[in-house]
């Protein structure tokens, strides 16, 4: 056994990480909502990083629920109407070395799609 995977340093945002992220949704084993009610939208994703494999769960609140994507939101996402991309960093609480003190996870960064549900 080699130990546990190293704060990733080289290429915290590569594409495969999101690749991976996609395939694991595909596999049923993450899962991304954006619950919706009234004024009210929270960003729900866990399961597996794409990296470590370490599990898990990211909630927070979210200032509104767009199609757009970018730092300035002037480009519209390829998706249906009823799901965002949602851009997150592992936030296992596992031990990887080298992890600067007072974050968590790994060290990647990847995007989801994920599914609006409205209440």
């Amino acid at each position: 056994m080699s130990g546990p995977l190293p704060w990733e340093k080289d290429a915290p945002l590569a594409a495969r990480w999101t690749d991976l992220a996609y395939d694991l949704l595909v596999a049923g084993e993450l899962t991304a909502v954006i619950r919706v009610h009234g004024e009210v939208s929270v960003e729900m994703i866990s399961g597996p990083c794409p990296r470590c494999h370490d599990r898990f769960a990211h909630s927070a609140p979210r200032a509104g629920v767009s199609d757009r994507v970018g730092v300035l939101a002037h480009e519209h996402a390829a998706l249906p109407s009823d799901w965002v991309f949602v851009d997150l960093w592992c936030e296992c609480t596992e031990f990887h070395p080298e992890r600067p003190e007072g974050r968590s996870g790994c060290g990647v960064g990847f995007r989801v799609p994920a599914r609006i549900e409205r209440s």
